[in-house]
C-alpha cells in the first residue's frame, strides 16, 4: 500500500509552527491478531501514513480506517490528517482480545488538538466546509513524479519527490528521504525556492511532474530565485539512523491551472554538500 493513499488540500492556510509530541503524550491503540480495530474521526480522511506496513495492514473505507496486526511483538505509529485536524497514534503490539480497542471514535465537534488547545466548534465547522469543497476539487488529482536517472553513491542522503496533488490554489508534495550514509541525519522542513532559468534547453512543459537530476537541472543555469512560503509540513520520522528512510509532506501555494514551474526543495546540507531536490510541477 502506498503511504499516500488519499489526499485532500484544505482551503485554509496553516502557518508552520515548531511542535513536538512525545511518546508519552501520544494516545495508544491496542490491537489483537485476526481482528480489526476501526478508527472513526467523524469527518473525511485527507491523508494517512503508517510507518510499518509489514506488521500492520491498514485500509481506508470512506471516512474510517481499519487496522489489523499481522504479527506479534510489533509496534508502529500512525498519522491521520483530516480537513481540520492532525491525529497521531501509537499502535501497540497485538495483545489479549479483552484489552483491544475495537472502535476508536474521535468526534470532530469541540475536539482538542494535539497540543491541547480546544478549537471553537463554529470555526471548526467553517474550516471543515471550506476544506470539504477543496477536497471535492482536488481528490483523485494526484500525480506521481517521474525521476531522471540518478547516480546514487553510498554515503549520501537520497531525496525523492514522490507525488503531488493540486487544488485550485495549493500544491501538496510528498517526498521521501533515505539515509545511505554512516551518520545520523535529521530531516527538517525544507526551504522551497522558485529558481529562475536563464536558458531553456528543454521545455518545462515536457518536464512537468518530473524530478531533475543534477545534470539536467544545471542545464537551465538557474539563479536562486525567490522563496516560496511553506503553508504546512509534516515528517513521519525526522531522525534517521544509517539505512533508515522516512516520508513527509509539504503544502505550498500553487494552482492546478498554472504553467509548469521549476521548484527547488532545500533540506540544508550534509557533510558540506547542499541537499536539494529540483522538480518541475
Amino acid at each position: 500500500m502506498k503511504v499516500l493513499a488519499a489526499l485532500a488540500i484544505g482551503a485554509v492556510s496553516m502557518a508552520v509552527a515548531a511542535q513536538t509530541t512525545t511518546f508519552t503524550e501520544t494516545p495508544h491503540i491496542h490491537t489483537t491478531l485476526n481482528h480489526f480495530t476501526v478508527i472513526d474521526p467523524g469527518e473525511p480522511i485527507a491523508m494517512f501514513a503508517l510507518a510499518d506496513h509489514s506488521s500492520f495492514a491498514l485500509e481506508r473505507s470512506g471516512d474510517k480506517l481499519f487496522i489489523e496486526p499481522l504479527r506479534e511483538n510489533a509496534a508502529t505509529n500512525l498519522f491521520i490528517w483530516t480537513p481540520t485536524r492532525q491525529l497521531i497514534y501509537e499502535i501497540d503490539p497485538a495483545g489479549a482480545l479483552s484489552k483491544m480497542d475495537m472502535l476508536v471514535r474521535i468526534p470532530p465537534s469541540a475536539h482538542t488538538t494535539q497540543q491541547g488547545e480546544v478549537t471553537a466548534s463554529a470555526a471548526v465547522e467553517n474550516r471543515r466546509q471550506l476544506s470539504m469543497q477543496a477536497q471535492d476539487d482536488a481528490l483523485m488529482r494526484s500525480e506521481s513524479i517521474s525521476l531522471d536517472d540518478q547516480k546514487q553513491h553510498s554515503g549520501e542522503i537520497a531525496v525523492r519527490i514522490e507525488e503531488v496533488l493540486r487544488s485550485k490554489d495549493q500544491l501538496l508534495i510528498r517526498f521521501s528521504i533515505r539515509n545511505e550514509s554512516t551518520d545520523p541525519f535529521r530531516v527538517t522542513t525544507p526551504d522551497v525556492f522558485q529558481p529562475r532559468p536563464t536558458v531553456t534547453p528543454v521545455s518545462l512543459l515536457s518536464l512537468r511532474d518530473h524530478q531533475l537530476n543534477q545534470q539536467t537541472a544545471s542545464r537551465f543555469k538557474a539563479t536562486k530565485g525567490f522563496p516560496i512560503d511553506v503553508i504546512q509540513a509534516a515528517v513521519l520520522a525526522p531522525d534517521l539512523e544509517p539505512g533508515q528512510a522516512t516520508t513527509g509532506v509539504i503544502t505550498i501555494s500553487g494552482s492546478e491551472q498554472s504553467e509548469p514551474v521549476l521548484y527547488e526543495l532545500n533540506f540544508g546540507s550534509f557533510q558540506n554538500h547542499a541537499l536539494t531536490a529540483e522538480v518541475v510541477l
